[in-house]
């Protein structure tokens, strides 16, 4: 069990605890839905951000492909480096992911950030599926995760404050691992008003 659980916020009962509070079950369900509001804000960024910076991709066509990397070079000199927002808001948006898996489980969540910890102590359910996607998707092993999460675990406090640090550096999991267990979270999202096509 962890510490450190998060009560939530704006309580209309302060001094009631949750599990005698007539609200509580609507007071964690709007909580859970933020949660997962703010991680699907921060992974639309993170893609738009990976779209971003993405280098082109030779498909067998030399002159399109060098006229492609020359407008690439020229995007990338007028525009500021993109890869710290880019880890920062997958970092973020992955962070958000699990603690809505595990709140969607234990009615809580913990007030870390390390990614590594909260994968771990994700409820089985998810962590197994995770386990099974990650290993499909990524062409991982348990051994090449576990091996390969302490390089990004701290990648939210360390990309934002990467002047801080001297160095910065991720594994080469960390983008699969964010567009996996982002995509997995956002499999429980239900389209609000605002989504709905008619």
């Amino acid at each position: 069990m962890l510490l450190g659980k998060k009560i939530f916020r704006d309580c209309p009962t302060p001094d009631i605890e949750c599990c005698e509070c007539q609200w509580s079950n609507s007071c964690q369900e709007v909580t859970f839905q933020a949660i997962l509001s703010d991680c699907k804000s921060f992974y639309y960024v993170y893609c738009w951000l990976d779209q971003e910076s993405k280098m082109p991709v030779n498909n067998g066509n030399q002159e399109q492909f060098d006229e492609k990397i020359d407008q690439y070079i020229k995007k990338l000199a007028a525009q500021p480096n993109l890869m710290i927002p880019k880890c920062t808001n997958g970092a973020f948006a992955v962070e958000l992911a699990m603690k809505f898996l595990y709140a969607r489980e234990h009615k809580s969540y913990d007030n870390i950030h390390n990614l590594k910890d909260l994968f771990q102590h994700l409820p089985e359910i998810h962590k197994d599926e995770l386990l099974d996607r990650i290993k499909m998707q990524a062409h991982q092993t348990e051994e090449t995760i576990e091996a390969q999460l302490p390089f990004f675990s701290d990648a939210f406090v360390r990309s934002r404050y990467f002047f801080e640090h001297g160095s910065f550096g991720l594994s080469g999991l960390f983008e699969p691992f964010v567009k996996i267990v982002c995509e997995y979270a956002l499999e429980f999202d239900e389209p609000d008003e605002s989504e709905v096509i008619e």
